[in-house]
């Protein structure tokens, strides 16, 4: 997968916690794990001389995706009994590296896809059922 599709994931959830807009105060910005992709890729060294260190950037996109998280945990929509966030954010405890995230990432859009598609279902059963 190539890194920008990453950043796309990444933003893409922060986007659906927050129901935000590209680049809002909740780190909705692919370009921010993106940045993380490369510094870990060229070992972690600070090459493009920004005032983050690559640490610090790091704990700042996990700090994001576990608001998101928390967010979702949250929300009325996504309180389905068989799809709780919480378990993910305690992975996320643990994530040191962006494959870490990604596959926390990736999971979680699949568990906001999977609540979504409940919704659907009841919308359509319920639509049904009173015509």
């Amino acid at each position: 997968m190539e890194n920008c599709q990453k950043g796309k994931l990444y933003e893409l959830l922060i986007r659906k916690a927050f129901k935000c807009e590209t680049g809002g105060r909740h780190g909705a910005k692919a370009s921010l794990f993106e940045k993380i992709i490369f510094n870990e890729l060229n070992g972690n060294e600070n090459i493009n001389n920004d005032r983050m260190p690559p640490a610090f950037r790091f704990n700042k996109v996990k700090g994001y995706v576990g608001s998101a998280l928390s967010k979702l945990a949250r929300t009325k929509k996504y309180l389905h009994s068989e799809h709780e966030f919480p378990p993910i954010k305690q992975k996320l405890r643990s994530a040191e590296t962006t494959d870490d995230l990604l596959v926390i990432i990736k999971l979680s859009l699949k568990k906001i896809n999977e609540c979504e598609d409940v919704l659907r279902d009841r919308n359509n059963k319920k639509g049904k059922s009173s015509a």
